[in-house]
């Protein structure tokens, strides 16, 4: 979870860490959306070789409704967004894990096959890219949150 934390404040410098470069149309091409018939939101995939997490804002997983709700993710080679009920990438009602301090929530995606865990892995960061040190950021570094 630190790590995660950390994340936050260093995104905008992810694309120089573990020797990967991403441009910053390549890091806004990871961003996904969360939507139900009333409430939107966007946020990011985190994946290693064994999990997938959804990293989104605790204002939005509070207010959305977990059977209607749907995940886009784009899919850059059609220049489409795909969706999939969130419902079907979670296993069971979700333990919401969030830090009552901030507008922080990650929760773990389970894709239903491979053709899913595909299209989500090709849209997420790697947790590889995850800075796990709290030095500063220099000031020639562009910032997202």
């Amino acid at each position: 979870m630190k790590a995660l934390l950390v994340l936050l404040v260093t995104f905008g410098s992810i694309h120089k860490l573990k020797g990967q470069h991403l441009t910053s149309d390549e890091l806004f091409g990871k961003i996904i959306a969360l939507r139900d018939h009333k409430i939107a939101g966007t946020g990011f995939i985190l994946s290693s070789d064994s999990s997938m997490y959804l990293i989104t804002a605790k204002h939005v997983m509070e207010r959305i409704t977990l059977d209607s709700a749907k995940i886009y993710v784009r899919d850059n080679e059609l220049k489409i967004a795909n969706h999939y009920f969130l419902k079907s990438l979670i296993k069971r009602e979700p333990n919401r894990r969030h830090n009552e301090n901030s507008d922080f929530f990650i929760i773990q995606l389970f894709p239903p096959d491979s053709g899913v865990k595909a299209q989500l892995l090709n849209s997420s960061l790697d947790f590889g890219m995850v800075a796990l040190n709290r030095t500063a950021l220099p000031r020639n570094v562009n910032f997202i949150a």
